[in-house]
Order: C-alpha cells, then sequence, then structure tokens
C-alpha cells in the first residue's frame, strides 16, 4: 500500500494559542498504512501431499510532505505479516509425508517524511515503521517411508526511515521542535531452514536556520531470527544501520540507536543459534555557529540459543571507531556508545560467550569553542548453561577510548564494562561459571586554550554462577585504565578500575574470586595552572555461596565463598610546570562473599596505595592523598584485608600529605570482630609549610608514622592509630621561628606513640623535642611536641582541661623555643622575679614546658602510665660561661604525678638530676626558681633536658623551665662563689 499525504503550510503560532493547538495536535494523530497479510498455505488434503507455500506480506510504504504544519502526534507505518506455510500431509504405506509449505516473506515498510515542523507543548512526534513478520514454515506429514522435505521460514520484511527536517526561526518564546523516528525489522519465521531477521535502516537529514534546538533522532532495531523447528540453525537476527546529516546554522541535536535483531534458536547436534545482527550508525553534520549534540548508540543482536545438542551462538560484537563528522564553532557535543550482544543459552549444551564492544573517537577539533565528549563501551552477557558439567558462556570483554584536541575547554567520559554471566536465582543445577569480562577504558585530551577534564572508568564484569559440589563460580573480570589530559589554565584527570564480583554459588558449590586490579602511573597530566589527578583501583568482591540449589528452599552445607579481589594503585607525579598540585591514588581491597548454610567464609583482599609527587616549579603548592583499605569479610570472625598506604609529597611553596589506611574487618560475632594490619607513612618536605597526616582504623596492628620538613612554615605532623597494637609516630622539621609541631595517638589496645619537632636556626642553634608514651591497656595515649628557633614561646597547659583536645586517656608534650625573642621574653618573667634576676645578666638560650597526665574518666583503668619528654638545645658559646636553669611556675591536675624525674646532661655528662613524689615539693621547686648548673667551656654545647612521668588516672602536671649562659665572673668574684656553691655531682649519661 502506498499513500501520500500533503498539508497546507501553518503560519508561526504564538505561544498564548497554545490550548488550542494542544487540541489541533491531538485531532493530528495519524495512523499510517498497514500492508496486506499474506494468505496461508493450505494443508495437504490427500495422502502424501504437499502443504502449500503462505503469501508474502504486502509492502507499506508512506509519503508525508508536510511543509510547516503541526506534526502528528503518532504514526506508524507497517509491512503485513507473511502467512504461514501449509503441513504437509502423512504418505500412505510405501509413501513418503508430504513436504511442507514455505512461509511466506513478510512485508517491507518505508516512511518517506518531509517537514519543518513547528514547536510545540509537546515535543516528541515519533514515527514508527515496521516491517512484517516472516510466516512460519508448515509441518512436514510423516510417511511409510519418512516425513517429507522441510520448507523455510519466511524472511522478516525490512523497515526503512528517510526523513528531511527543516529548522525555523520561531523566536525564543516556543519551545524547541523534536521529531523521533523508528525503524524495526520483521521477526523471521519459524523453519527448519529459518527466516532471517529483516533489516532496519534509518536516514535522517536536518537543515534550516533553527532558533530552539532542533532535535530529530532515529532508532533502528534488526528482526530477530526465526528459529528451527525441529532440526536446523537458527537464522540469523537482522542488521540495523542509520545515519544523519545535517547542513544548518543553529542549535542541533542528532540521535542514532541501532540494535541488531536476535538469532534464532538452533536445534541439533552440529546446528548452532543463528548470530546476532550487527548495528552500525554514522553522523555528519555542520550546526555554523550553532550549538550541536551528537549521539550515536550501537548495540548487537544477541546470539541465539542451542537446543538438543546445537551450539549456542555468541552474542554480536560491535566496533565503533569514529562514527562523527561534526563540525560547529559553538558547543560541540559527542556521545558514543557500543553494546555487544547477550550470548544465547544453551540447553543441554555451554552458553554462547557474549560479545565484545569496541568504542572510540579521535578528534582534532579546532572550531568548536568546546568539546565535550562521552565514550562507553558494554560487553554482553554470557549466556547461560544447562546439563551436567557445563559451562556459562563468558561475558564480552568492553574497551572504550578517547585521544581529542580541542582548543577551548574539554571534557572527556569514558566508561567501560565487561560482561557478566552471573544469574539470579542461579545457574541450572550441574553447571559452571566462567570469568566476567574484561573492561579497559582510556582517555587523553589536550586543549590549547582552555580547561581540560578527564573521568575515564573501567568495570569488569562478574564471573557466571555454579551450582553443585565440586564446582566453582567463575572469577571477576580484570579492569584496566589510564588517561591523560593537558590544558592551558587547568587539568583534571580522574582514572578508576573496579575488578568484576566473582560468580555466585549454590548447591554447595564455591564462589568466584572478585577480580584484582593493579594501576601502575595509569594517569597523568599537565598545565601551568591546577593540575588535578585521582587513581583508585578497587578488587571486585567475592561470590557468594549458598548450600540450597537454585531457587528457594532447604539445602545443604553451602561451600567456600569467594575471597575479595587485591587492589594495587601506584603513582608518580613530577611536575615543573603547575602552580598548584593535588592527587588523590585509592585502592580497596574486595570484601568477601557472603557465606550460607554453614559453608566456609572467603578472604578479604588486600590493598596497596603509593603516592610520589614531586612539584617542581618556583612558588608551587602540593598535596597527595593516598589511603587504602582491606577488604572485608562476611560470614566469619576473621581478619579481613591488609593495607599498605604511602605518600611522599614535595613542593616548593606549601607541601600537604595525607595518608589513610583501614584493615578489613571481619563479620561481627558475640566476641567482637577482627581486623586486618595496617602499614601507614604520610610525608611532606616543602621550603616553605608542610603538613603530613597518617591514619589508620579497624586494625588489629598498625605502624603509623607521619613526617613533615619544612622551611619557613608552618609545618605540622599528625600520626593517628584508632584501633589494635599501633606503633605510631610523628616527625615535623623547619627552620628558625617557624610554627612547627607533631602530634601521634593510639586509641587502641597497646602499643607506643612518639612525636618529635626539630628547628634550625641561624649560627648553628637547633633545638629538638622529643616524646614517648606507651601502654599496655585499653586507653588512647598522646604526644604532642613542638620546636622552634626565635619563635613563640611555648605555654604551660592549663592542667584541668586536656592538652589534646581528641585524646582521652594517658598524654605527654614537650615544648621548645631556642633563642626566645627578648620583649616575649620579658614578659613570661615579670612575675618570675628569682628566674628573671638568674637570667637578666646573660643569654636565654632555651625555654620550654613539659607535661604529662591521665583524664579521669570511668572507662581508664588505675595502672600508672609512663612517659618520657625531652629538649635538646644545641648552640655554641665563644668563651667560657656558667649555665644557669630557671624553673618557672608549674599547674597540676588531681594529685599531680606518681612519680617525677628531671635530668639535665651537657653531651655526655649528666650535670643535674632531681626525683619527686610528692606534689607539694615538686610545686615548691617549680615556683620561681634558679640553679646555677656550672662552667661551659666555649665551643659547641648539647644540652638535654629530660622529664620522666609517672602518672595515673586523675592526676596531671606540667612544669615551664629556662636556660641561660653568663659570662665567668673575675676570679675574686669566681672564687667567692664557689665557697658557697653547692657542689653538684657529674655523672657520665648513659647512652640508649
Amino acid at each position: 500500500m502506498t499513500q501520500t499525504s500533503h498539508a497546507p503550510v501553518a503560519r508561526p503560532f504564538l505561544l498564548q494559542l497554545a490550548p488550542l493547538l494542544l487540541a489541533v495536535a491531538v485531532n493530528q494523530a495519524y495512523a499510517g498504512p498497514t500492508g496486506t497479510a499474506g494468505t496461508a498455505g493450505t494443508n495437504g488434503t490427500t495422502t502424501g501431499a504437499a502443504g502449500t507455500a503462505g503469501g508474502n506480506g504486502g509492502n507499506a510504504v508512506l509519503t508525508q510532505d508536510l511543509g510547516s504544519a503541526p506534526l502528528p502526534l503518532f504514526d506508524r507505518t507497517t509491512g503485513g505479516n507473511g502467512g504461514n506455510g501449509g503441513n504437509g500431509a502423512a504418505g500412505g504405506a510405501g509413501q513418503q509425508g508430504g513436504a511442507a509449505g514455505a512461509g511466506g516473506a513478510g512485508g517491507n515498510a518505508s516512511l518517506q517524511l518531509t517537514a519543518t515542523p513547528q514547536p510545540a507543548i509537546f515535543d516528541g512526534r515519533q514515527y514508527i515503521v515496521t516491517g512484517g513478520n516472516g510466516g512460519n514454515a508448515g509441518t512436514p506429514g510423516t510417511g511409510g517411508t519418512g516425513a517429507g522435505a522441510s520448507a523455510a521460514g519466511g524472511t522478516g520484511g525490512t523497515a526503512q526511515v528517510n526523513a528531511d527536517i527543516a529548522g525555523s526561526a520561531y523566536g525564543t518564546t516556543v519551545l524547541a521542535p523534536r521529531v523521533d523516528t523508528q525503524a524495526t525489522g520483521g521477526n523471521g519465521g519459524n523453519g527448519d531452514i529459518a527466516g532471517a531477521g529483516g533489516a532496519a535502516d534509518v536516514q535522517l537529514r536536518a537543515s534550516g536556520a533553527p532558533s530552539a534546538t532542533l532535535t530529530v533522532g532515529g532508532s533502528a532495531y534488526g528482526g530477530t531470527g526465526g528459529s528451527a523447528l525441529t532440526s536446523g540453525n537458527g537464522a540469523a537476527g537482522g542488521n540495523a544501520t542509520g545515519a544523519a546529516t545535517a547542513t544548518a546554522n543553529g542549535p542541533l541535536s542528532l540521535g542514532v540507536y541501532t540494535y541488531g535483531g536476535a538469532g534464532g534458536t538452533g536445534i541439533g547436534s552440529g546446528s548452532s543459534g543463528g548470530r546476532g545482527g550487527g548495528a552500525s550508525g554514522s553522523m555528519q553534520a555542520d550546526a555554523g555557529s550553532g550549538d550541536l549534540r551528537g549521539a550515536v548508540w550501537l548495540t548487537g543482536g544477541d546470539g541465539g540459543a542451542g537446543r538438543g545438542g546445537a551450539t549456542a551462538a555468541a552474542g554480536g560484537d560491535v566496533t565503533a571507531h569514529n562514527p562523527f563528522a561534526l563540525r560547529t564553532t559553538g558547543k560541540l557535543e559527542m556521545q558514543l556508545s557500543a553494546s555487544g550482544g547477550s550470548g544465547g543459552r544453551g540447553y543441554d549444551t555451554n552458553g554462547g560467550a557474549g560479545g565484545s564492544a569496541d568504542a572510540a573517537i579521535t578528534l582534532n577539533e579546532e572550531r568548536a569553542s568546546s568539546v565535550n565528549v562521552h565514550v562507553g563501551a558494554v560487553g554482553g552477557k554470557g549466556g547461560l548453561a544447562s546439563g551436567t558439567n557445563n559451562v556459562s558462556g563468558a561475558g564480552g570483554n568492553g574497551t572504550a577510548s578517547a585521544n581529542v584536541t580541542a582548543r577551548g575547554a574539554l571534557t572527556l567520559d569514558i566508561g567501560a564494562v565487561g560482561g557478566s554471566t552471573n544469574s539470579y536465582p542461579g545457574p541450572d543445577a550441574g553447571t559452571r561459571g566462567t570469568s566476567g569480562g574484561a573492561a579497559h577504558a582510556e582517555g587523553h585530551g589536550t586543549s590549547t586554550g582552555g580547561t581540560a577534564e578527564l573521568h575515564a572508568t573501567a568495570l569488569g564484569g562478574q564471573g557466571g554462577g555454579a551450582n553443585g559440589k565440586g564446582l566453582r563460580g567463575g572469577d571477576g573480570g580484570s579492569a584496566t585504565v589510564a588517561g591523560s589530559m593537558r590544558g592551558t589554565t587547568a587539568a583534571k584527570a580522574r582514572v578508576e578500575a573496579l575488578g568484576g564480583d566473582g560468580g555466585n554459588a549454590w548447591g554447595g558449590a564455591d564462589g568466584g574470586t572478585g577480580g584484582s586490579v593493579t594501576l601502575v602511573n595509569a594517569v597523568s597530566g599537565s598545565t601551568t595552572g591546577t593540575l588535578t589527578l585521582s587513581q583508585r583501583a578497587g578488587g571486585g568482591k567475592g561470590g557468594e555461596s549458598r548450600g540450597v540449589a537454585s531457587g528457594t528452599g532447604s539445602g545443604g552445607v553451602g561451600g567456600v565463598a569467594g575471597n575479595g579481589g587485591s587492589a594495587i594503585s601506584r603513582l608518580t607525579v613530577a611536575d615543573a610546570s603547575a602552580s598548584k598540585v593535588d592527587v588523590t591514588v585509592e585502592a580497596y581491597g574486595g570484601t568477601s562473599g557472603q557465606v550460607y548454610d554453614r559453608g566456609t567464609a572467603g578472604r578479604g583482599g588486600n590493598a596497596e596505595a603509593f603516592l610520589l609527587v614531586n612539584a617542581d616549579k618556583a612558588g608551587s603548592t602540593a598535596t597527595g592523598t593516598a589511603s587504602a583499605s582491606g577488604g572485608s569479610v562476611n560470614g566469619a570472625r576473621i581478619a579481613g584485608g591488609n593495607s599498605v598506604v604511602r605518600s611522599t609529597v614535595q613542593a616548593d611553596s606549601s607541601a600537604t600529605s595525607k595518608a589513610f589506611g583501614y584493615g578489613g574487618a571481619g563479620d561481627y560475632v558475640s566476641s567482637g570482630r577482627a581486623y586486618g594490619t595496617s602499614d601507614v607513612l604520610s610525608r611532606a618536605v616543602s621550603n616553605g609549610a608542610a603538613n603530613a597526616q597518617a591514619i589508620s582504623d579497624f586494625t588489629s596492628t598498625s605502624r603509623v608514622r607521619a613526617e613533615a620538613v619544612g622551611g619557613t612554615g608552618p609545618v605540622s605532623a599528625y600520626a593517628d592509630a584508632a584501633k589494635g597494637k599501633a606503633d605510631v609516630s610523628a616527625y615535623s622539621s623547619a627552620l628558625g621561628s617557624a610554627a612547627n609541631q607533631a602530634q601521634a595517638q593510639s586509641r587502641g589496645t597497646r602499643g607506643t606513640v612518639n612525636a618529635t619537632s626539630v628547628s634550625t636556626g641561624d649560627g648553628g642553634r637547633s633545638v629538638t623535642t622529643n616524646v614517648s608514651v606507651a601502654h599496655e591497656t585499653q586507653i588512647s595515649i598522646a604526644a604532642r611536641t613542638s620546636a622552634s628557633v626565635g619563635g613563640a614561646l611555648p605555654t604551660l597547659a592549663n592542667m584541668n582541661e586536656n592538652d589534646l583536645p581528641s585524646v582521652i586517656g594517658s598524654y605527654a608534650t614537650a615544648h621548645a623555643t631556642a633563642a626566645p625573642d627578648a620583649a616575649a621574653l620579658n614578659g613570661v618573667l615579670a612575675s618570675k622575679p628569682n628566674v628573671a634576676a638568674a637570667l637578666a645578666d646573660g643569654e636565654v638560650v632555651g625555654m620550654g614546658t613539659f607535661s604529662s597526665g591521665v583524664y579521669q574518666f570511668s572507662s581508664v583503668p588505675t595502672d600508672a602510665y609512663s612517659s618520657v619528654a625531652s629538649a635538646n638545645f644545641h648552640f655554641d658559646t665563644t668563651g667560657s660561661s656558667f649555665l644557669t636553669l630557671g624553673l618557672i611556675d608549674s599547674a597540676a591536675y588531681g594529685t599531680g604525678f606518681t612519680k617525677l624525674e628531671l635530668r639535665i646532661s651537657n653531651a655526655d655528662t649528666e650535670i643535674f638530676s632531681q626525683s619527686f613524689d610528692s606534689l607539694a615539693a615538686a610545686q615548691a621547686f617549680f615556683s620561681d626558681h634558679a640553679l646555677t648548673l656550672g662552667e661551659l667551656g666555649a665551643g659547641s654545647h648539647d644540652l638535654l633536658v629530660t622529664a620522666g612521668f609517672s602518672v595515673a588516672n586523675g592526676q596531671g602536671f606540667g612544669f615551664g623551665y629556662a636556660l641561660g649562659v653568663s659570662a665567668v665572673p673575675e676570679p675574686q668574684t669566681w672564687m667567692l662563689m664557689l665557697l658557697g656553691a653547692t657542689v653538684v655531682l657529674l655523672r657520665r649519661r648513659a647512652r640508649g
């Protein structure tokens, strides 16, 4: 049937006429032509007579030239279905049965549309063209000497759309017009010679000068191939093709979406299911100065199933490389998607493999003001299997990539997914799984005049399921990723690869292992502005294991749940161009599979994250963050995965390094959880400011260290362990008067904390403070130090408040300033006349405070806790001088302490020691009290002041001190002083 219509030209409408136009649009709904159905074949009526063939379906053709009239809301053109073939009659004695009649072919359908659509309140005018289905072949008659000949099923009718759509200027007060078209090939008829699915094709053309975005889209679906009736191959699915072309001067949005038809079912040994139909598409457009968006999505057809010994077919592969040729001086956006078809199901045979998907764009764009590119690829699912020891089909691989250069801002979004083979509620008994599909995503981009940004993700497919004791689920698919971006003002690149989950298991089978991921220098970038990089690796989850067979009900004992995949992420960044660098590295071990029905738990995956950043540009700042987490365990109180983290960041002006390590947690039971271990190191190095943080949590044992090495400051090192046995340390180093502090703390069951701060000044002066605290019980402990040369003076903590607000438990501090500022010193000593007088005639080489305490909480044991705090002053004198110790003041909490020791040494020689077991005696001693410690010769001196504290719950004590040197008096004065001086016993200080 052929039909042609011409609509009158309509004038542009006004928005206030919307109610009237809505009524007109509804009335414009249009039902297109339908081809006549083919007549059915007749059955053989006499002995051995053949059935007759079915008639072909009639074609349907519609040509519409609508001009600028409102388009119909809906229009359908359908080819007629082919008639079914007649059945052959049974043969008599000594006679063959009658032949089957062939099915008639489906009628073709086509649409030729020409229009300049007006914008409408309800957009989305849809035109559907469908080919007729092929008729099924008849059944051959049985006979004395055998069945009659088989016949072919009818082929599906083709579907064709040709649309010429023009855009017009309607002002800015109306909505944008949209036209959608769809072509679907007819299904092939069934027969032992099965009919092929009908092809589908859409051809779109856009033109004109639209003032609002003109959207034109076309979808093509290949018809499903016919299936064998008794024995034979399944027929191929229909191919789907599409193309869009445009020449316009205004905003355009074009879409081409094609889907290959599924293959038919094959029956019998030596036969196979039909292949999935192919999918292809292309686009060529010039929008002048208008914004231009183009989308091409391609999906391969599913493979046909296999029965009775026939091989299940693989899903259709899809390859889409550079289907675009787009031009504009406005904004440009491209979307490319490729998906492989699913493998056919195997009945008493293996499943078919999923089709692969490969999508890629290579572009050098010199016109568009900005470019946004999306590329995706999804591997097809593997087909399920049935029958003893048969295997599900492997998931198809997914590969997505882009390499783009643009003059303006550039954004790349790349995603790849491997095909999975798992199913719920589970596979048939006796079948086992294969691995999930691999995934690879890669993006590289350069913006010669703007920012450049990338996000690339790869996800491995899930392994296939298994059902039965001694069988195993498939492993998760692998995942790899790579990316680099170059931008003039900024560059940002984020890549992540996640291993596929292991296949689940039923009937006592074991779960598959999650996919492991290793990324080494997978991301890079360059810019003179801000460079932001991120690299993430994640292990897949292990497959679960159940004792029950697929479905519901009770069953036996579960098998072994799958282990989580491991994750390694290592990145080195050496940059000499960016003014600011921000880098993140992450690794996450996969969790073990859930275990049911008294099965055995799997293990969590280990994780490693290593980061090294060197930002060498003058004045540059850099921040680096490394994080790793071991995978958790489901279903058992066993330790999860371990983590190892290293972060080193170096920059000229400011460096910040953060490292986080987490152990994997076992499942919770009444006795608690078990955790994996962590090893965490964070180091920041800079000529200016440096900040290092190292943190661990959810661990059984951990080693945590933070190192901050700076120049002009401020400098800070912070290390913290939240659980388990921990060895925690923090180290800070700075120059001169820069703020400089270190803090180490542990909130676990037992361990040690150590904090050290070093400051170096002019003339060989330096000061080092150190605190060490240990514990063997469940209590939080902390050590905090600071040091400077000529910087801010340390003040004694208010012992009625926590000197370390984040810590509840035991702590100790050591703060010191070498060569303190005279004016600031005078302010401190104004209320301490004795110390002020003793230090007045000389030079104060150093000043400091020590403190320690255990704050009283019901959860803190009553044990005494020991800590050692020290300050080491290094300085030079040109002649002999007296050393004076000024004891400035003290502060106490509760009963103060159990025991306190104070020692002072010069190099290897101890020159003073005093111990206290009475708070009153200590308070009197450390209250505006000065001591002369003897003579120092000319040269370098290494004075070490050490305080040892033993404090119990509810106790705390701290004190301040100053060290000064003054010239040796004349001989007569010196002798008088000796006569009245207290003799100080000199002892050699033991070196550990």
